[in-house]
């Protein structure tokens, strides 16, 4: 299951969430042309917190036309922005 595999990996980012997983929660962003962005959060603290985890999952063959190091050195310069 999707779902029981990104609890996993956010408890590995949020290890306090341990006692609350059943308050964890997603919700799909809309807008993407080539990957699926679904965020992660605490129901009890909302969508809109620097607690929320957004998991990326690249669409199927995206790697042939989209250079994926250069995405992730962008990812790191808008973290160091805190956006």
């Amino acid at each position: 299951n999707k779902n029981e595999s990104m609890v996993k990996i956010a408890l590995q980012y949020r290890p306090d969430w341990k006692e609350f997983v059943n308050d964890i929660q997603f919700e799909k962003l809309v807008g993407g042309i080539t990957n699926k962005c679904i965020c992660c959060y605490l129901k009890s603290n909302g969508l809109n917190t620097s607690d929320t985890l957004i998991f990326r999952l690249y669409g199927k063959n995206t790697e042939h036309f989209i250079n994926r190091q250069n995405e992730i050195e962008t990812m790191k310069l808008l973290k160091e922005q805190e956006l």
